[in-house]
């Protein structure tokens, strides 16, 4: 795991330059890829937290496979993020 402080500050500094347009998570894989790696979980640690299987939670993330309503509100759930933040679509130029 990252330490709090370190973490905190490298989240504030990915969502500033997400918010800026400098990072651009245009699909639901992204932005779970992002959100996941931002909390420090490997995705074995989110496919145990999630109690989603790990080949699944990949398939996510590839954008190989949609997750249900369910299945979206259990990762934000456990990634602390608004599930809107998944469906939403990234239009930034």
């Amino acid at each position: 795991m990252v330490n709090n402080k370190k973490w905190r500050m490298m989240l504030n500094d990915n969502l500033h330059l997400y918010r800026m347009g400098a990072i651009s998570l245009s699909t639901l894989g992204e932005k779970l890829k992002f959100y996941r790696e931002q909390r420090g979980l490997s995705i074995e640690e989110l496919s145990l937290k999630a109690r989603i299987g790990k080949t699944t939670l990949e398939n996510y993330e590839q954008n190989k496979q949609i997750p249900t309503q369910q299945t979206i509100l259990k990762l934000s759930t456990v990634l602390d993020v608004a599930a809107s933040v998944f469906l939403e679509s990234v239009e930034k130029k």
